[in-house]
């Protein structure tokens, strides 16, 4: 997902916004249950854009440039880095790892043995 930054000129000086995609539901998907306490394991995210009335809904990668923070139900089970999607399992239990982008969050489970 990209970022459009647009600049207006005026007299008192430059103004600038930033637009990002609507998305209508993130996806994500890694850890296959179970992993083994001390595992690291990579999460990826896919954002499904809004469809307008000429446009198809597009799949779009949950990565950098894109804002975007990652975040574990209980850290102390795993870890999940806010912004690297690195999935570390610390001891057994069973954790949601969710990503939130644009106002949308998506999640999924980790069973950590």
């Amino acid at each position: 997902m990209s970022e459009l930054v647009r600049t207006y000129g005026g007299d008192d000086g430059d103004l600038q916004d930033t637009v990002e995609p609507a998305l209508a539901s993130i996806t994500v998907k890694g850890a296959k249950d179970p992993i083994a306490k001390g595992d690291h394991v990579n999460l990826t995210a896919t954002g499904d854009q809004t469809a307008g009335d000429n446009i198809a809904p597009l799949a779009i990668p949950i990565a950098d440039p894109a804002s975007h923070v990652w975040t574990s139900s209980n850290p102390k089970v795993a870890s999940v880095g806010p912004s690297t999607r690195a999935l570390t399992a610390h001891r057994p239990g069973t954790v949601t790892v969710s990503v939130t982008s644009g106002g949308i969050t998506g999640s999924a489970q980790a069973i950590v043995e």
